[in-house]
């Protein structure tokens, strides 16, 4: 029996560009501050940490 391939989730278009996101990964990784503890004027740590584990999985950055 054959499956119909599942949809793409649909998302809301991108609030924080790359550049803002790589801001947010570069301000925790120089300062060694918390994720949580990302200034107000970066995006949302949740935003920031999720894109980190993502280009860090795919060899985008490299980890230590």
């Amino acid at each position: 029996m054959n499956h119909p391939i599942p949809k793409k989730k649909k998302t809301c278009p991108t609030k924080w560009s790359k550049r803002e996101i790589l801001d947010g990964i570069l301000y925790q990784l120089k300062n060694g501050c918390n994720w949580c503890d990302l200034p107000k004027d970066l995006p949302p740590y949740s935003t920031v940490f999720w894109h980190y584990k993502q280009w860090r999985e795919s060899g985008i950055i490299l980890a230590n």
